[in-house]
């Protein structure tokens, strides 16, 4: 090498410095994201809404929408090209390519180092959930109705839904004995009911027939690959859950008798049974 290439080694070797030190801008304002749990059923993709914003301080901020939930997303790196978003609380993240107008990648469920991601890609400005249902709704489906869960099969189970229709836009939630399934939000198009929600712990989507103002049929569910079942729904403003105490039953021919004995830390036996438990049980 002679002196004379000298300077242009260092300027290309400066360049490469800079590009490398520089990050593609994501364009502020509304994205439509959608998850693919699920290779087999693309008719079941999950989407979502998020709003992109830069603070004060010139940090991205990037708002997850699900019906009147906001769950904010800080933790952003960009480099180069990629950005990778961890959802606050939760060890989701989604890690994307960033283009003018789309972002591809994957969602991880349980944070990229355990693997297992879902693809994921978004477009920018979008706000319908469900963009492609352009039909002027045809029921409303607000108020209380009762949910069965694969319905004449072993793994039946009882459910109840509640929704609020605005117009096409449908927000509630699903009631189930163990609780709910959060914030979800959709719509109504035609007679098709469809709801989603991803919120760093959950990624559910659910759509049915809504033949009548009182019945629903052909509704599917996916949460996962492995979490997915049908369901039908009667409207029902009395629907309630069965008592957790019916949930719960005793091997035949046992007791509802709870007994055990262990050593405490000075080496005395205690049971369940002492009158020192029982009197501090009363207090």
């Amino acid at each position: 090498m002679n002196l004379k290439t000298i300077p242009l080694v260092v300027l290309a070797i400066v360049g490469a410095i800079s590009c490398n030190n520089t990050h593609t801008e994501l364009a502020q304002g509304p994205w439509l994201g959608k998850l693919v749990p699920d290779s087999t059923e693309i008719s079941m993709e999950v989407p979502f809404t998020m709003n992109v914003v830069k603070d004060s301080s010139n940090s991205y901020v990037i708002s997850i929408l699900n019906a009147t939930e906001t769950i904010k997303v800080t933790e952003i790196a960009i480099k180069g090209d990629s950005i990778d978003m961890k959802f606050p609380v939760f060890l989701s993240e989604i890690v994307a390519r960033i283009y003018p107008d789309s972002l591809v990648g994957h969602y991880f469920p349980k944070g990229k180092e355990n693997g297992h991601g879902y693809k994921f890609y978004a477009l920018k400005g979008i706000t319908d959930r469900f963009p492609n249902a352009t039909e002027a709704p045809e029921v409303n489906v607000s108020g209380r109705w009762e949910i069965t869960e694969n319905p004449g099969t072993p793994n039946s189970n009882d459910m109840v839904g509640e929704f609020t229709q605005t117009g096409a836009t449908v927000i509630g939630t699903w009631l189930n004995s163990g609780g709910d399934m959060r914030y979800l939000q959709g719509k109504v198009a035609g007679n098709k009911l469809m709801l989603s929600a991803v919120d760093g712990a959950h990624t559910l989507i659910m759509t049915a027939e809504v033949p009548s103002a009182d019945k629903m049929v052909n509704g599917k569910f996916l949460g996962s690959a492995r979490w997915k079942s049908v369901w039908t729904a009667v409207r029902n403003n009395n629907a309630d859950l069965p008592p957790v105490e019916s949930l719960i039953h005793l091997k035949k021919g046992a007791t509802n008798k709870f007994s055990f004995v262990c050593v405490d830390l000075n080496g005395d036996t205690v049971r369940l049974s002492d009158s020192r438990l029982k009197i501090r049980w009363l207090l």
